[in-house]
């Protein structure tokens, strides 16, 4: 996982130094009308990029004979590994990738990036393209060919959906791909299987993670909600890389229950694996959650400071869990601002809240 100070660093980067950097050029490739080449631009998190998973499938689908690419950051690149219907995976921080990228012109550049302006800058300025699309969010971000409004109250998937439909002729939601989006190997399979193979009863498993800390819930909740979900007859599972060892070891400690400890065990595509195997995710508001929602597993989710609108599951099988206060949602853009309430959005979600809901879903 990418270190959250460079994380920062990089934000602010591209807040000083993206608007000089968009006063450059905009490179134009030969004039074409065919679909041959495709660079869809994904930085950011796993969450974004797992959600635009079953377009690109769905986009390759329908272009068999176009070389779909990708360009997105180390830190979601685990996500578009296991996808074996994009032809190229290529990374902002690789120098060879880059240098390619500048040889290289493409037919299309689709650029998913909501706010940032390095992603406008390798769009038009690095990469030669017949074509560009994106999210007009800004003022600065007004470079491309077809320019959309990005809605903070629509939901990401439908987002991603509208720069499809605008860039490729004749897309419409009916097109996007069918499951499974992750590939996973004999062998990820086989490991998954011998650490399962003890289990007898249906597995529900539990995130507790966050990337930002205002979106974590309480380990003693988390432990009551285990508690819980072993009296209704399931295994509860923790899951996490090595960010979330502190919390998934304390609610191992205050769990009266059986609970399964996975923390940094298993990856993404792993990961994927389990959840084809169990019943149920119970999540904060995080990238796992959203691949636990491609993956077609039952979803219980904890919303406070993030746009449940926008990342919420929808549809049958999923219930959101939030609290309407005054000042939540507050994250704009993926940043979540101080809090002077400690964040009672959070807070304020009960143990019964999060069981009443899982009760639901299991019903």
């Amino acid at each position: 996982m990418m270190n959250k100070t460079i994380i920062n660093a990089l934000k602010l980067l591209d807040k000083m130094v993206g608007p000089l950097l968009l006063r450059l050029p905009i490179l134009r490739y030969k004039s074409s009308n065919s679909l041959k080449s495709i660079l869809i631009i994904r930085p950011g998190g796993i969450g974004d990029a797992a959600l635009l998973l079953p377009l690109i499938k769905g986009l390759k689908k329908n272009l068999l004979d176009a070389k779909i690419d990708i360009l997105c950051e180390p830190r979601n690149m685990g996500v578009f590994t296991g996808a074996y219907y994009i032809d190229k995976i290529l990374s902002y921080w690789s120098l060879k990738d880059v240098t390619r990228l500048m040889q290289k012109g493409y037919d299309l550049i689709i650029d998913t990036e909501q706010s940032h302006l390095l992603s406008t800058f390798f769009a038009t300025s690095i990469i030669k393209a017949s074509k560009r699309v994106g999210f007009s969010s800004n003022k600065n971000r007004k470079h491309y060919d077809i320019n959309l409004p990005y809605y903070h109250e629509e939901y990401e998937v439908h987002s991603f959906n509208r720069l499809f439909s605008h860039a490729i002729p004749g897309w419409r939601e009916e097109l996007i791909g069918e499951p499974p989006y992750i590939y996973v190997s004999d062998n990820q399979r086989k490991k998954v299987e011998e650490i399962i193979s003890s289990i007898k009863r249906p597995i529900a498993c539990i995130f507790a993670g966050a990337s930002i800390p205002l979106r974590r819930w309480f380990p003693k909740r988390w432990a009551k909600v285990s508690e819980g979900l072993w009296d209704m007859g399931f295994y509860p599972v923790l899951l996490g890389s090595r960010q979330e060892e502190r919390i998934n070891e304390r609610i191992c400690y205050y769990s009266k229950s059986p609970v399964i400890n996975l923390t940094g065990m298993l990856n993404l595509a792993e990961i994927a694996e389990l959840f084809r195997r169990s019943r149920l995710l119970v999540s904060t508001d995080s990238g796992i959650l959203h691949i636990g929602v491609i993956e077609g597993i039952s979803t219980v989710s904890l919303f406070g400071p993030g746009i449940a609108d926008k990342w919420g599951p929808k549809g049958n099988g999923h219930i959101v869990i939030r609290k309407d206060l005054s000042c939540s949602p507050c994250t704009r853009f993926g940043h979540t601002p101080f809090c002077q309430k400690n964040a009672l959005c959070m807070r304020l979600i009960g143990i019964d809240d999060v069981m009443s809901a899982i009760e639901n879903i299991i019903n």
